[in-house]
């Protein structure tokens, strides 16, 4: 996070992003933690909700301010050749398309 120009805030959301979507920190131990409301905030903006379309979570994230750089250095340690890499070729290519609409909708640029 810090080499992609994040800051302490945006470096503490990128380490609890996928806390509360996968059960560990439940969203009212996250209001609570002694935490900044930005880092609150991006977590929360990072935080998929069941059922939720890709658009409306892409849009959610560009409105959050320090969401979009999280996101974007959340996927590009996702699609880390290295960890892509041990992967079977069908999960390989389903989330390398998924990520790429993703990047599609955040509007960045393609990794390649």
């Amino acid at each position: 996070m810090r080499r992609r120009g994040g800051d302490d805030e945006q470096i503490a959301a990128a380490w609890l992003h996928d806390a509360v979507e996968d059960d560990a920190l439940t969203e009212d131990r996250l209001c609570e933690a002694a935490l900044s409301r930005r880092t609150k905030d991006i977590v929360l903006a990072l935080t998929r909700r069941a059922g939720e379309p890709p658009e409306a979570y892409a849009a959610r994230i560009l409105a959050t301010p320090g969401a979009p750089l999280v996101k974007e250095a959340d996927l590009a340690h996702n699609a880390d050749p290295a960890r892509v890499a041990v992967l079977d070729e069908a999960t390989r290519t389903r989330l390398t398309e998924k990520y790429t609409r993703m990047r599609a909708l955040l509007g960045l640029p393609d990794e390649h």
